[in-house]
């Protein structure tokens, strides 16, 4: 574990570094310094931030681990049995880059060029214009006015259309069904796998999966068992009032199982309970800050949090966990502002801590949707013996195409309003309405159903 002071000494140079790269954006506009001035000032920070970073290295050998070269990449493939896929987008086109188990040199097919999906392509999906807002304000800034229009008119056709099906075709022509994409940039922000039905899971990058897959080796024949953490309170977020639900339903899948909901789930708490677990589920409120990704945190009971800083510097074990389940807002969107060597965020972080299988949100995400999901995904999982990004896939896919009857939502509303003992109006309410609705599809919408992503692999 790293020592106190160079922690400290890593959260300040990583704040002095932000803070100039955040400047970088408005460089040369009126009453601002020059590109120039601010490049010169950073220069010194980041050899700063890189000497902090190779001592720490020293203390935490995998802390930002630097990148795998081509034969560890091609036996990592070999390891997973499928495809690991390198995507970049530049201002000519873009690039995906297809690593096959079992291979040792690359070849024309293995290259998949996708010309007509360039930088300006993706900047006009994520980026506000004057004329309507675009995706990333509806993801980091929580609104699902944007996130409604522009998923389904937008992002989802023209990311299937120039950019997922060409790779797919060519993969399938390769023979596979499934592989791991590792996005460079802002790819990693929009939701690829669900402009497809062939399999994909992700990847921060190889060594980040290469070593939470050795970390965890040990312990894959551990009986599985459950951590599950509901709705804690705090006085920052209000209550998911779903929470305690939700983590009940899964735990009765789990024959070992321990569940910290509301005042219960503190900081403490987690941290003692957690160690000897194999499967931790957060149903609670998290938020990701573009401008200081390290300080992204899971909100726990009262005052406290679980920051990605926290993981990225070792101060948690999780030396047992093969999977983390984040139901929870924006925990899928990762630092696209650009410290050299890292991935930061919570799959990216989760990795960094030895746990090799992440399931976390790009946008926020609906409460009752989730509880379906997220409990369909388990049963696939636990009860199917189905693998997770396969579990999780056919969850999103039930969700989807069921109605309301299928669902249930009329049955599992009338137990709220029950447990209640009559005094729950907005679940009696629900209810009501469900009952006139029964061959709706009610979360066919991609909201609902595309925010989850599945990063990683299990190796049980």
């Amino acid at each position: 574990m790293a020592s106190e002071t160079d922690q400290l000494a890593y959260a300040n140079a990583t704040e002095q570094v932000k803070a100039l790269e955040k400047e970088m954006y408005t460089a040369d506009q009126e009453n601002t310094r020059s590109r120039d001035e601010v490049l010169d000032d950073l220069k010194l920070p980041r050899i700063h931030l890189s000497s902090i970073v190779d001592t720490l290295r020293q203390a935490i050998p995998d802390f930002m681990p630097e990148g795998l070269n081509f034969q560890p990449i091609c036996q990592l493939a070999t390891t997973l049995k499928q495809p690991l896929v390198y995507l970049f987008t530049t201002p000519k086109g873009s690039l995906a880059l297809i690593i096959l188990p079992n291979t040792t040199t690359m070849s024309e097919e293995l290259v998949v060029w996708l010309d007509d999906f360039n930088t300006e392509e993706l900047n006009g999906l994520l980026y506000d214009t004057n004329e309507k807002p675009r995706y990333l304000r509806g993801t980091v800034l929580a609104n699902f006015q944007v996130l409604d229009s522009i998923l389904t008119e937008t992002v989802l056709p023209q990311l299937s259309q120039q950019f997922i099906n060409p790779l797919v075709t060519r993969l399938k022509k390769l023979g596979y069904s499934q592989a791991v994409l590792v996005p460079m940039d802002t790819l990693n922000l929009l939701p690829l796998h669900a402009c497809t039905d062939f399999t994909f899971s992700f990847a921060p990058s190889a060594r980040l999966l290469q070593s939470a897959l050795n970390k965890t080796q040990p312990y894959v024949d551990i009986s599985p068992s459950l951590l599950g953490i509901g709705s804690p309170t705090n006085q920052i977020k209000p209550i998911l009032k779903y929470g305690p639900t939700e983590v009940a339903n899964i735990a009765a899948l789990f024959p070992n199982q321990q569940q910290l909901c509301e005042n219960t789930a503190t900081r403490e708490g987690v941290l003692t309970a957690l160690h000897d677990k194999t499967h931790i589920h957060f149903s609670c409120h998290g938020l990701f800050k573009p401008d200081e990704p390290p300080d992204s945190a899971l909100y726990l009971a009262g005052n406290d949090r679980l920051t990605v800083q926290d993981l990225i510097l070792g101060t948690v074990d999780l030396t047992k966990v093969r999977m983390v389940v984040l139901s929870a807002c924006q925990t899928g969107i990762t630092d696209f502002t650009k410290i050299p060597n890292e991935v930061i965020g919570f799959s990216g972080a989760f990795m960094q801590a030895g746990v090799p299988a992440i399931i976390s949100t790009l946008w926020p995400v609906e409460e009752i949707a989730t509880l379906l999901l997220l409990k369909r995904f388990y049963q696939f999982y636990l009860q199917e013996n189905q693998p997770p990004v396969q579990a999780l896939q056919q969850a999103q896919y039930w969700l989807r195409d069921a109605t309301v009857e299928e669902l249930g939502l009329v049955t599992l509303f009338q137990k709220i309003y029950l447990e209640s003992e009559e005094t729950d109006e907005e679940a009696f309410l629900s209810m009501q309405n469900y009952k006139t609705r029964l061959s709706e599809k009610v979360f066919a919408h991609p909201y609902y159903w595309a925010g989850f992503v599945f990063s990683g692999a299990c190796l049980s």
